[in-house]
């Protein structure tokens, strides 16, 4: 039987440690499938944004998706609201009458042109209708829509016979707003007053 010497304890020591050090745990390597985080809330905040509007605005569209025709809303006076939209407390109603524009993205401001053009009396389809928008140099100055919100900016002189003028006046330019899907409301002002005090 050999005899164990010094210099082989010392060789089996050295073997078992190294058999030990192999098993350690490993760190963990970094996961290359983890999201970052800035990037997928660009992308998020990218896709949470509504997508253009393909629907089209009221009245006639070409074939390049510019509006041609707009609705004008003019007053029928005493018909007890028979021939269009009751309004107001004097038995009136709005009445639609259908203006061909040149090709144009700005269909409201087109419409609203129109409807400072119109004559005061206007006879459509027999009927005898009122444009209550009348004075001396009245022009569209602006146009905005945001988030539904229309700013009508009008400026010249406008003309009002009496209090049921304030009502036409009103409904009127609301109604003709209103016909575009983009609009939920309106606000005008004339000559930078808020129509609301520009007519009283």
């Amino acid at each position: 039987m050999k005899k164990i010497t010094p210099f082989m304890l010392m060789s089996i020591f050295t073997i078992s440690f190294i058999a030990c050090s192999g098993t350690a745990e490993k760190p963990a390597t970094n996961n290359t499938n983890t999201t970052n985080t800035d990037t997928a809330f660009t992308n998020t905040e990218a896709a949470s944004k509504p997508a253009a509007s393909t629907s089209s605005p009221a009245g006639s569209v070409d074939n390049s998706g510019k509006t041609t025709a707009v609705k004008v809303y003019l007053v029928s006076a005493g018909d007890n609201g028979t021939k269009g939209k009751p309004f107001g407390n004097f038995g009136e109603s709005l009445v639609a009458v259908s203006r061909t524009v040149q090709p144009t993205a700005a269909p409201l401001r087109a419409a609203l042109d129109q409807l400072l053009s119109m004559p005061e009396k206007y006879s459509a389809d027999r009927q005898q209708l009122g444009n209550y928008w009348r004075g001396s140099d009245l022009k569209v100055k602006s146009v905005s829509i945001t988030n539904g919100i229309a700013t009508i900016e009008i400026t010249g002189q406008l003309s009002i016979a009496g209090i049921a003028d304030e009502d036409r006046i009103t409904a009127q330019i609301e109604a003709t707003a209103l016909q575009f899907p983009t609009v939920k409301s309106v606000n005008v002002f004339v000559n930078g007053t808020p129509l609301k005090e520009a007519i009283r």
